[in-house]
């Protein structure tokens, strides 16, 4: 663990970091203490999973993984809800994108 935050109330955008909204403000504040360049990989859930946040990341070869909210990638198609409770337990989807030259 490199570094905790507890909550307490507002979450304001990290100086000299792009502002991407408060779950991935939180995320940008929390990695200034992690060393960058040697391709740590964080894990998160999907409160925190967002594209600008994957690729900011990226940019300072810091990986990311997580659980996305559909909602959280416009303009990407995935099958419904009711397809996916068909195909049994552990059924994901996987898509891939290039975004800001970052491949995700």
């Amino acid at each position: 663990m490199y570094d905790f935050e507890v909550y307490t109330g507002k979450i304001l955008p990290v100086p000299g970091e792009p502002d991407l909204g408060a779950s991935s403000n939180v995320v940008l504040d929390l990695v200034k203490s992690v060393p960058t360049g040697i391709y740590h990989l964080l894990y998160f859930d999907n409160w925190f999973t967002s594209l600008p946040l994957m690729t900011t990341l990226a940019k300072k070869q810091i990986l990311c993984l997580g659980t996305v909210r559909v909602n959280r990638l416009p303009g990407i198609s995935f099958g419904s809800d009711k397809d996916l409770l068909k195909t049994g337990r552990g059924t994901h989807q996987e898509k891939s994108a290039l975004i800001d030259d970052v491949e995700v």
